[in-house]
């Protein structure tokens, strides 16, 4: 778990240092977050040490994840029936769990549309090329 914290603590430092024009709902001082992870890294380390079988065990089956990761979000064509469906679990789950959508930044809803558009193209691309 604080391996995780410690990646969310400095992809949060990241997004402050790339894009420091997104909103914030407040700001602390750089050293906070750094003495934090720094802090988290030492609990990961010393689980490591303490328990190097079960941090193991713990590791594995984080980094079973990433085939997960890359075959449904990082991948780029999409079949359209996954992306409906993923669609329809979203508004639904959002209903039932009483969420409301994220505020878009200027532009944002224009690249999304973007590129739900290519993926289309790309399934209509990959398709004629299978019946040919």
């Amino acid at each position: 778990m604080w391996l995780w914290v410690a990646v969310s603590i400095t992809g949060m430092m990241y997004l402050r240092w790339k894009k420091p024009e997104l909103k914030r709902p407040f700001k602390l001082a750089l050293v906070v977050p750094v003495i934090f992870t720094l802090c988290c890294i030492f609990i990961v380390v010393l689980s490591f040490v303490e328990a190097p079988e079960h941090s193991g065990y713990g590791l594995l089956i984080n980094a079973l994840g990433i085939p997960v990761y890359l075959l449904f979000i990082y991948r780029k064509n999409r079949p359209k029936t996954y992306i409906d469906f993923m669609e329809k679990a979203t508004i639904s789950l959002q209903k039932l769990m009483f969420v409301v959508a994220q505020e878009t930044l200027v532009g944002e809803e224009e690249t999304r549309k973007q590129l739900m558009s290519d993926d289309r193209q790309n399934q209509v691309l990959e398709s004629e090329i299978e019946n040919t």
